[in-house]
């Protein structure tokens, strides 16, 4: 998810343009392969056919070139707006056409600007273990939702349902309390305030959350897959939970399984795991995220964060030793001309690779056209490693892994070990936070930078 500063202006000459050739359009278009049909009680229906439903979706991607447009209102809610215009110049006198879309365009500009409210949102979150009052990340706080948030909101309920008789209100606020606020009591819960229409406000708040969850990943510790220690906003990550697995024998001996299956362990964000944080760059993280206009080199970043965030989130169900020893010894099948794994495949320790290598590759490939598999591994080594020995052993292994993505991508085979994927983790995490700690320093403040600053790397 590489992220894109967007134009931050609508082209209305252009929108008025094609609103003109629209007005122009015949009475009873044609039937043709594209065609875009919709009605209003009392007031008509439109069709658009062939080049003018190509120029409805121009009108649509000129709004979105609004940031405040394309953060506060959905494609949809887009659609139905110059639907509404377009009906209600459609109905004026040919004559009179010009004027009216002078007027809607009027009329949008004001409706485009009208309704955005600054929502705060409590967002629950899983599995996480919070040792102090509070955290924040980027324009999250990470808090505990104790009695005073429970009477809080309480209140703040209570008192917007002025409107409705004492009982109802009263059976309301019981209701409320039971089924929404005693629930969350004594858990971790992230509270995020976005401005935005209420049709996107849950949608960019999410966002926001998932992705200073997904920083905290970043700063993983030692092995967390073997406590299953991944977090996440409720409902995104699977919960601990136990199965029973009954079984049969061919000669009907039956039996049965008990399994642990999602999460096992918290994640505990204590004060030496904050304090490691702290030192490694997590408060500039954290200033990162709450930006809102950010340059090319500092976009690179958050992507990077992003997926190795998700990278470290994905379940590794397998174990360790077990999944290393069959990687290997399938590999040695290879060797001697035999297929390898059969039908024994690792598909999660797969989908974390390869977010693993988009992390790195959206770090620190500049150019697609550039040779992505020497330039990642060459880069990546002078990243993380000093002497000349450790950068030949990071670019050699990197290369390996390179190739062990590309077969998982374009063959769907996983042959990569669990300690070949814990060292690109750690290759991963030290690589960002060398850039997080260091950039000011470095004197990196966007891609030319970058690259000069490779290229000094390669030849000092």
């Amino acid at each position: 998810m590489l992220l894109i500063a967007l134009p931050c202006q609508t082209d209305w000459q252009t929108i008025k343009g094609i609103l003109e050739t629209l007005a122009n359009k015949p009475t009873n278009p044609e039937l043709q392969t594209s065609t875009m049909f919709w009605s209003k009680a009392g007031q008509g229906s439109v069709t658009l056919t062939g080049d003018e439903v190509q120029q409805f979706g121009e009108i649509i991607r000129e709004l979105m070139k609004d940031d405040a447009t394309f953060d506060n209102l959905t494609m949809k809610e887009l659609e139905n707006l110059m639907q509404d215009a377009i009906l209600q110049i459609l109905k004026a006198p040919r004559i009179q056409r010009r004027d009216e879309i002078n007027k809607q365009v009027v009329e949008l500009k004001k409706h485009l600007k009208e309704g955005v409210k600054r929502w705060t949102f409590i967002i629950p979150v899983t599995n996480l273990t919070l040792e102090r009052k509070q955290l924040k990340i980027g324009n999250v706080r990470l808090f505990h939702f104790t009695d005073i948030y429970v009477n809080r909101w309480d209140s703040m309920s209570y008192n917007a349902t002025t409107r409705y008789s004492s009982e109802t209100r009263k059976k309301h606020r019981e209701e409320f309390r039971r089924y929404v606020l005693k629930p969350l009591k004594g858990s971790v819960c992230a509270e995020v305030m976005v401005n935005a229409k209420h049709s996107r406000a849950l949608e960019v708040a999410l966002q926001e959350v998932q992705n200073a969850l997904r920083a905290i990943m970043v700063f993983f510790v030692g092995n967390e897959d073997s406590r299953r220690s991944y977090i996440g906003v409720k409902g995104d990550i699977m919960e601990q939970s136990q199965r029973h697995i009954l079984s049969v024998s061919s000669d009907k001996i039956t039996s049965f399984q008990n399994q642990l299956t999602g999460t096992l362990y918290e994640l505990k964000l204590d004060k030496s795991r904050i304090n490691w944080m702290l030192k490694n760059g997590f408060k500039k993280i954290s200033v990162l995220l709450a930006k809102q206009k950010v340059n090319s080199f500092e976009s690179r970043l958050k992507t990077a964060i992003y997926w190795l965030g998700s990278a470290m989130n994905v379940p590794i169900t397998h174990s360790q030793e077990e999944m290393d020893v069959r990687i290997s010894l399938a590999r040695e099948e290879k060797t001697k001309g035999k297929k390898g794994l059969k039908d024994f495949e690792f598909h999660d320790v797969g989908d974390r690779l390869i977010k693993l290598m988009v992390a790195l590759e959206s770090l620190v490939i500049l150019d697609q056209r550039e040779p992505i598999a020497s330039n990642l591994s060459e880069r990546t080594a002078f990243l993380v490693a000093k002497t000349t020995k450790d950068r030949m052993f990071v670019n050699s292994q990197i290369k390996k892994l390179y190739r062990l993505r590309s077969q998982a991508v374009h063959h769907g085979r996983i042959e990569i070990t669990y300690s070949e994927l814990s060292w690109l983790s750690l290759v991963v995490q030290a690589a960002i936070l060398r850039l997080i700690s260091g950039k000011n320093r470095l004197g990196i403040s966007n891609d030319e930078e970058f690259r000069d600053w490779l290229v000094r790397m390669k030849f000092s």
